[in-house]
């Protein structure tokens, strides 16, 4: 192979692999999801909010949407890109909320709303832009873990 046939055939590979990382727009469409969390009436910093798609042949990560809300409570939800929404469908949502940014948080609700198929929160993703009611957490104070501040584990 010369010199200027083996350049032709890494620009291909290149060029190949770049066009390749971007968003998957050949999978089912995706629709912006926004809302809010609340905890004990208060905005849940950093929690992390996951739709859990009732459709069993879900592909990929539509079966699991997730977001992590700003320090407002507030999230967008990401399927394949950043904030690139969910498809369509009926979800199931679960609460994860870190105590710290460490590698092994423990879940500051202390679990109670972090089972898919235990959740009773449901939302319908429509065909159109979802702007969802806030979801508004009730634990009970003694069941609330704190926290950390002693930083990153």
């Amino acid at each position: 192979m010369t010199v200027r046939r083996a350049i032709i055939v890494c620009l291909a590979c290149a060029s190949a692999s770049i066009t390749g990382c971007g968003a998957d727009e050949s999978g089912p469409r995706k629709y912006p999801v926004r809302g809010t969390v609340e905890v004990n009436g208060a905005p849940a910093s950093k929690v992390v909010v996951t739709f859990n798609n009732a459709n069993p042949a879900a592909p990929g990560n539509s079966a699991h949407p997730v977001a992590r809300a700003d320090d407002q409570g507030r999230f967008e939800l990401s399927t394949d890109a950043d904030k690139d929404g969910a498809v369509e469908g009926s979800y199931s949502v679960t609460f994860f909320w870190p105590s710290d940014e460490g590698t092994f948080p423990k879940d500051r609700l202390d679990g109670m709303f972090s089972k898919p198929e235990a959740s009773k929160i449901k939302v319908d993703v429509k065909s159109e832009e979802n702007a969802l009611e806030p979801f508004r957490l009730t634990i009970p104070a003694k069941r609330l873990k704190p926290a950390s501040t002693d930083g990153p584990r």
